[in-house]
């Protein structure tokens, strides 16, 4: 008893280990966010897949940050948006002003708008002088007298078509090509034969055929030597659509074939008269070379060609496109 008393008697008197509890301080989430921000910024810092950017990219970014309500105001402001713009400008600017020039040198727009030039006189008595050529006795263009303030490079020149009712125009080509479509639709629509491709299919074919008109009649005047404007023979080429329209028209009312035939044959003889006189008064050599100065062997080979054109080819044509 006495050993155990004196060990429990040192054990207390011996030096025990100085423990010190200091609490801990508690951090500021504000403080936390700074240090976080900064060990990951160290991070970005040295690690070598990460790109460091640039002052003048952030500043980049900055100027077009597309939330910021001021960046058209800075877009506008800025010198270099503005020598960008002008530029950009002077550059459009050239290259219509090219595109046009070329496209005035190829096709020369300032004589096609003389062919639109026309009036509802016009058009009715044109589209009578093609139905009723018989009563015309003067088939040559009027003259126009020049103006110093025309750039014409032609010595020619003619009366427009609403002055005259000889000159040609291309009104009545357009809008006669355009009916005759529709109406070829109309017509194929009744006989239950309508179809979407019948617009496409007769278009292409309407063309294909006027092509190759131009190309012969172009053709047969280079092989005489006459020189004719091309403008004009496209112009006289497309009167055939007045009796095209016609000779449809007949063909979906009447039910009697005499009487289609008929006017089927006035039709084609009225208009070949009219292409054989059109012709022949206005295309060979026009108002300062007329037809007195050509020889009188080439002018009897032309009376041949344009008869033949007149109503054979164009009896061909009106019996093709009206079928």
């Amino acid at each position: 008893m006495a050993d155990s008393e004196s060990s429990q008697t040192n054990r207390l008197h011996q030096p025990q280990p100085h423990r010190s509890f200091v609490p801990q301080q508690q951090q500021h989430p504000q403080q936390q966010q700074q240090q976080h921000t900064s060990q990951q910024f160290s991070q970005q810092q040295f690690q070598p897949g990460v790109q460091q950017q640039h002052p003048q990219q952030q500043q980049h970014n900055q100027f077009f940050n597309p939330s910021d309500p001021n960046m058209y105001n800075n877009l506008l402001n800025d010198p270099r948006a503005s020598m960008t713009f002008q530029a950009g400008q002077s550059a459009m600017l050239a290259g219509s002003q090219y595109v046009g020039n070329e496209i005035q040198r190829l096709v020369p727009t300032g004589n096609l708008k003389a062919y639109f030039k026309v009036s509802n006189s016009y058009v009715l008595s044109k589209i009578l002088l093609i139905i009723f050529p018989f009563r015309n006795n003067n088939w040559m263009r009027k003259p126009r007298p020049s103006n110093s303030n025309d750039q014409q490079t032609t010595l020619e020149q003619y009366a427009f078509p609403y002055d005259d009712k000889n000159a040609p125009d291309y009104y009545i080509p357009v809008m006669g090509f355009a009916t005759y479509v529709i109406l070829f639709a109309m017509i194929a629509g009744v006989q239950g034969n309508f179809h979407p491709e019948v617009f496409g299919l007769e278009t292409s074919s309407t063309i294909a055929y006027l092509v190759v008109d131009y190309l012969v009649l172009r053709g047969g005047l280079y092989m005489l030597s006459i020189s004719a404007n091309g403008y004009d023979l496209a112009a006289y080429t497309c009167y055939k659509f007045v009796p095209i329209i016609l000779i449809l028209l007949i063909k979906s009312l009447s039910t009697f074939t005499l009487f289609n035939w008929v006017a089927y044959v006035y039709l084609l003889v009225a208009y070949g008269f009219f292409e054989l006189r059109s012709i022949r008064f206005n295309l060979f050599g026009g108002i300062n070379n007329s037809t007195q100065t050509m020889s009188s062997k080439t002018i009897k080979k032309s009376n041949y060609f344009l008869f033949v054109y007149a109503f054979v080819i164009q009896g061909a044509l009106l019996w093709f496109l009206t079928r």
